[in-house]
């Protein structure tokens, strides 16, 4: 394999290894977004513990428990340094390509095989950064690879945990919500009931009716008793 061969080699490594960078960051939403979820059910099972007393149901969730919080934060640790802390490094810009030419054409424009001195040092300025940043890139996303891969070990073990963690926790008794608390009723004032409805339902001139009543009577046994008497002198 000679020099070309080489430069063609390290030229396709050095790309491959800008697209992996991006590649790396892309994976890194999924276990991002099963992290948020799992410190949500963490807290859920947290902030709904009944005050319970101790037994073996109640030790055994705060031991899974425990173990699962151990591994979320490893797992936050490794995603945290697959994402931050690295320093990739690239080739130069075009125009700082540009001027090294031109000064290398300055500097051999004397010289009767100037284009190819001009051409053979261009193509080792490229060749010694296609081989430096490639170098440097590769080491960085074997790092990132690796810390993802714990990170992705760790989310998984405490997804596992959790599970475990939540048996006890709904069918033991520690669930607040699966608690029946009675209901405690207190009566602050006395309630007066009115008997609306009969009210509404009675017509307005019951009263009259009432007090008329026992006159009607009377006067009908006056005549009832003259009409007797005047039948008994006749």
């Amino acid at each position: 394999m000679n020099k070309k061969d080489l430069f063609r080699l390290y030229e396709k490594l050095y790309f491959h290894e800008i697209d992996m960078r991006e590649n790396l960051s892309a994976r890194l939403q999924i276990p991002l977004a099963i992290l948020v979820v799992l410190i949500g059910f963490l807290a859920y099972m947290l902030r709904n513990i009944s005050p319970t007393p101790i037994n073996a149901i109640f030790v055994v969730f705060l031991l899974f428990y425990c173990l699962c919080i151990v591994f979320t934060v490893l797992g936050i640790l490794f995603l945290v340094r697959s994402w931050l802390g690295y320093e990739y490094t690239f080739l130069p810009s075009a125009k700082d390509t540009e001027d090294y030419r031109a000064s290398l054409i300055e500097t051999y424009k004397s010289y009767e095989n100037s284009d190819e001195l001009v051409q053979k040092y261009m193509m080792e300025y490229l060749y010694r950064y296609f081989i430096e940043c490639s170098s440097t890139n590769t080491v960085n996303n074997d790092n990132r690879s690796m810390n993802l891969h714990y990170a992705r070990i760790s989310i998984i073990c405490s997804l596992v945990l959790a599970f475990i963690a939540f048996i006890p926790f709904r069918f033991g008794g520690i669930d607040r919500a699966c608690l029946s608390t009675p209901t405690d009723v207190r009566v602050v004032e006395p309630i007066e009931l009115k008997d609306t409805l009969n009210e509404q339902k009675r017509p307005k001139n019951s009263t009259k009716t009432s007090t008329a009543a026992p006159e009607e009577n009377n006067q009908r046994r006056r005549q009832n008793s003259k009409t007797a008497f005047e039948t008994e002198v006749e």
